[in-house]
């Protein structure tokens, strides 16, 4: 229990214990006595442990956060289970929110009386506290007004396309909020996108735990008082969840009767922004399940899970974002083996020392009590499962070939691809005195994906006079070899191509085994896209 930074005071009221044994009496009260001053210490010795190992007190922003409000749509159908769709937005995203609900106005969630199995409520999970009896007039900043404003929009919608649109795949509307304050409220990177400080995450990690207590909670309502957990089911859908065709809320209902038991059922990660390492990742992250999933709260491995994420609150282990470290806790339960620290620059906010995270015998006893056993992925009672109706590419953009046949897809955006009859492309080389380099290049352009041969017009290699031409292809992509006559700088407004495109690279870069080019869904003029880059630039 003890850590480095304490264990000087510990040592010290250990020397007390040993002073008490000295003292005079009775032999009953001598052993009454150092029985008392032990608890004591190992009490104080555990308090400060945790006050050391967490990077705040929890009690200054976590409020008991109650359920706002609930609009029935239709009448509960006490024969069919219960999921809830959760969309969580905090004040930054509601512009998103909104307009991923202008989205299922095209792409409608259900094809009506297709679903015979669950009534589906939707639930608006609002990151902060607006008001104590639900979303009020007056508020404390323009954030929260903003939120209300966002949850009426919302509910028109819903209510004003009950019988011609999306508001009729729905019993319910629901609103809740996690209770964060601004402090904690974030989702804070530094300047090269990397999280840099401990709590960094914790705005996504304080609203899960707290949508998920206060939805595990609700039991016993609308004449079921039978029934322990009103839902069964809690679905996550974040604003960057876009569905791809109408009734994708009926594949997904389909997709979890097909697997059902399961804890969690959702999407690893099926971008191409890992390939270059992933025989270096974790396999705990390589391996997790996206947040946007959908949870079985009443099995007991989740809520072991849950109850573990809460008594976590604070610590170094809610630096790991919680889908991620959900996977840590699956990973160290089947095999045992101690979760990593994915932030190596990252150093505890006391001692400024590299954090590690240490393993929880219990994790290894839930997964063996509660589902995970000896069993595989193959196994039908395999509590973790992945989905084909959800496809996570994360923060990456995706051409809907990607996807295959998935309704719902986690990613920013959706784009069109290369058409060679609309757009005529060259690639621009920077090359030097090494021609090895150049020509294993252009070998790569010829070998490694014959989409090359048809994305590229032309490759154009800038290089030093009197550099040889030898050991080039001798066919494939056309390329051609120019002197400069500046420096390798201006390469990219020297080099003659004749295209309107062109790409620019240099012979120190190695080919992708695959390539897709992006280009925008621009009505006039679709433009190619780079990453990072958008696309109006």
């Amino acid at each position: 229990l003890l850590s480095r930074d304490i264990e000087r005071a510990s040592n010290q009221i250990i020397m007390v214990n040993y002073s008490v044994i000295t003292l005079r009496g009775t032999k009953p009260l001598r052993y009454a006595a150092t029985v008392a001053v032990f608890v004591t210490t190992f009490l104080a010795c555990f308090y400060f442990e945790s006050i050391n190992d967490r990077y705040y007190d929890r009690d200054h922003y976590i409020n008991s956060s109650p359920l706002v409000q609930r609009s029935l749509l239709a009448t509960d159908d006490p024969t069919k289970k219960r999921l809830a769709l959760v969309r969580p937005f905090g004040p930054r995203d509601v512009k998103a929110l909104l307009h991923s609900f202008d989205l299922w106005a095209t792409k409608w969630p259900c094809v009506p009386q297709q679903n015979q199995v669950y009534d589906v409520e939707l639930v608006l999970s609002y990151s902060r506290r607006v008001g104590e009896n639900g979303f009020r007039q007056t508020f404390d900043n323009d954030d929260d007004a903003l939120a209300a404003r966002a949850v009426d929009e919302i509910r028109v919608k819903m209510l004003g396309e009950r019988n011609s649109g999306w508001g009729e795949c729905f019993t319910g509307l629901r609103v809740i909020e996690a209770g964060l304050d601004e402090r904690s409220d974030h989702y804070s990177k530094d300047g090269t996108g990397l999280p840099s400080r401990m709590d960094w995450v914790e705005g996504p990690n304080g609203q899960f735990r707290e949508n998920m207590a206060q939805l595990m909670a609700l039991s016993g309502m609308n004449g079921d008082e039978d029934k322990r957990y009103y839902y069964e089911l809690v679905m996550v859908m974040e604003a960057d969840n876009l569905p791809q065709r109408t009734g994708w809320l009926n594949e997904v209902l389909d997709e979890i009767q097909a697997n059902t038991p399961f804890a969690l059922l959702g999407s690893k990660y099926k971008g191409h922004s890992w390939d270059g390492f992933k025989d270096v990742m974790a396999p705990s992250l390589l391996n997790h399940i996206n947040g946007n999933a959908i949870y079985n709260i009443t099995h007991p491995l989740f809520q072991r899970y849950h109850k573990e994420l809460k008594k976590e609150a604070g610590t170094k282990f809610a630096a790991v974002p919680y889908d991620y470290r959900i996977s840590q806790m699956v990973h160290e339960g089947r095999y045992g083996t101690q979760p990593e620290f994915p932030f190596p620059w990252m150093r505890h906010h006391l001692s400024g020392k590299r954090i590690e995270l240490h393993k929880k015998p219990q994790l290894v006893t839930y997964w063996k009590n509660h589902g995970g056993a000896d069993l595989d992925e193959q196994d039908a009672a395999y509590p973790i499962k992945e989905s084909d109706v959800l496809a996570n590419f994360g923060e990456g953009n995706f051409l809907q070939e990607h996807v295959g046949n998935a309704a719902l897809v986690h990613g920013m955006n959706v784009y069109r691809p290369h058409n060679p009859n609309t757009h005529q492309i060259s690639l621009v080389v920077t090359s030097w005195d090494n021609h090895i380099h150049r020509n294993n290049l252009l070998h790569d352009l010829n070998e490694k994906n014959h989409k090359h041969k048809q994305i590229f017009e032309e490759v154009v290699v800038m290089q030093n006079t009197f550099v040889p031409t030898s050991g080039a292809p001798s066919e494939g992509v056309p390329y051609r070899f120019v002197d400069r006559l500046n420096t390798d700088i201006t390469d990219v407004c020297d080099a003659p191509v004749s295209t309107e495109w062109f790409y620019h690279t240099n012979s120190y870069h190695n080919v992708a085994d695959e390539v897709d080019l992006l280009f925008s869904r621009d009505e006039t003029v679709s433009r190619p896209v780079v990453s990072y880059t958008p696309a109006e630039s």
